[in-house]
């Protein structure tokens, strides 16, 4: 399976990248950091922010899964997840998905 993983330095989404990794699939990830994502042949890392629909739609094309994972250790109010959503909605709108439901 081709799983896009959309915040996968750190936490959950490494957690997820490494697990899906060890299962066989194929992993593109979006993150604004590398330093902890392995190396790994079946792992296809690119920069950039989930806020920003033209990053997303680098990594959406031939996904047949997506997984969100972003977070921030950030207490105060921050407009990161519907910054995400509306930049997703807006990345989606146009991309072609490998399976749709």
């Amino acid at each position: 399976m081709k799983i896009t993983i959309i915040g996968a330095s750190s936490g959950v989404g490494l957690l997820a990248v490494q697990q899906a990794l060890a299962k066989g699939h194929h992993v593109t990830t979006l993150s604004r950091t590398m330093g902890a994502l392995p190396q790994h042949p079946r792992l296809t890392k690119v920069t950039g922010s989930a806020t920003s629909a033209a990053d997303l739609s680098r990594v959406l094309p031939g996904a047949e899964a997506v997984l969100i994972t972003v977070g921030t250790t950030k207490k105060n109010a921050t407009p990161l997840f519907s910054d995400t959503a509306r930049a997703l909605l807006e990345a989606t709108a146009t991309v072609p998905f490998a399976a749709r439901c």
